[in-house]
């Protein structure tokens, strides 16, 4: 009779001694019994809480949980519990181009950064040839310290230009996608021909698509 007794003590002891641990990166441990883990918190329940409370832990300050069962799940990196969203934050709602004309932004730096920054290096090399032409030594010291670095800073102008120009031009030619739809050439006398196309303009911020017919003359 002392047998059975004693079994069932001990199989009683061992359930009361099985539950989750949540190892925490300060080292510290919470007995208890996890109820869900997600990407952001863990909810549990302290071990024997009568009341069966659920508590929520942050994730991102757990380093380790010990089931009862002897598996050990570890996270490396957790998401960090996400922000309700601020009424008061401001989002951007500046299209990248204008549907009607996609790469006037595009032409637009490139004229400014060419006229700005050959005005700058006309004026410049004007002032040199002006310093060289009258023959001193110093018109021609005067010319070349004032025509030097209008030459600089006219390149340091048109150079950032291009650079964005090109930069946007890339930006909208991954947003927009071009195919051709119908294409037809008719030769005319010489070397011309006329040509009637029509192509499909797919915008694939927006989602939306445009159908274009051109008639262009071929000299």
């Amino acid at each position: 009779m002392r047998l059975p007794l004693i079994l069932l003590l001990l199989l009683f002891s061992v359930r009361l001694s099985a539950q989750d641990v949540i190892v925490k990166k300060d080292k510290s441990t919470v007995r208890c019994r996890v109820e869900e883990v997600t990407d952001s918190v863990i909810s549990y329940i302290n071990w024997g809480d009568a009341s069966e409370t659920c508590y929520l832990m942050d994730r991102s300050l757990v380093s380790s949980i010990i089931y009862e069962d002897g598996r050990r799940e570890t996270f490396a990196k957790a998401k960090p519990r996400l922000a309700p969203d601020d009424p008061n934050k401001k989002t951007s709602t500046k299209p990248l181009f204008d549907p009607a004309n996609p790469y006037k932004k595009v032409r637009r730096l490139k004229i400014g950064g060419w006229i700005g920054g050959g005005m700058l290096a006309g004026l410049g090399m004007t002032a040199i040839v002006a310093g060289i032409a009258n023959g001193s030594y110093f018109s021609r010291a005067v010319g070349i310290v004032y025509g030097l670095p209008c030459i600089i800073v006219g390149g340091a102008v048109t150079a950032p230009c291009l650079i964005v120009a090109g930069k946007k031009r890339g930006e909208i030619d991954a947003a927009l996608g071009t195919s051709a739809i119908y294409r037809h050439d008719i030769p005319l006398r010489g070397s011309s021909s006329l040509s009637l196309g029509a192509d499909m303009l797919c915008d694939n911020i927006l989602h939306q698509r445009t159908v274009g017919i051109g008639l262009s003359y071929n000299f």
